[in-house]
């Protein structure tokens, strides 16, 4: 993530519009789903695993939100984005993160829950009262 959003220095560079749908999990949420995955007796050939979807525009509100800061997100065109080494950039904006939830695997295991962005970002930055 921190590769277009930092979260810690409230800084980000949005690729393109902000607009396309990103699928975004925790590390330790995959953990999970990996060591379970493992019980499973057959594996597809391709496997999905979102914890959660939103624009980069969303996570960009969702940070503030949290943490109480506001800051400038300056955009990179897909004309800047072009020249530059940004393909992972690209390949947000045109949605290759946007992973299909209807081919996830999480339906196989609902007893496991994913932390979605709010969820992850609350814990790490909700102000202790």
């Amino acid at each position: 993530m921190a590769m277009v959003v930092d979260v810690v220095n409230s800084k980000a560079g949005i690729p393109g519009s902000g607009d396309v749908p990103v699928a975004m999990t925790f590390t330790s949420d995959l953990a999970k789903f990996v060591a379970t995955a493992l019980t499973l007796p057959k594996w597809e050939q391709e496997t999905y695993l979102t914890g959660d979807k939103l624009t980069w525009n969303q996570l960009v509100e969702l940070i503030e939100a949290v943490k109480g800061v506001k800051s400038p997100y300056p955009y990179i065109s897909d004309e800047q984005l072009q020249p530059m080494i940004a393909i992972l950039g690209l390949m947000f904006e045109r949605g290759v993160s946007d992973l299909r939830v209807e081919t996830s695997i999480m339906q196989d295991f609902p007893d496991l829950k994913l932390r979605s962005m709010k969820e992850l970002l609350e814990e790490a930055y909700k102000l202790k009262v």
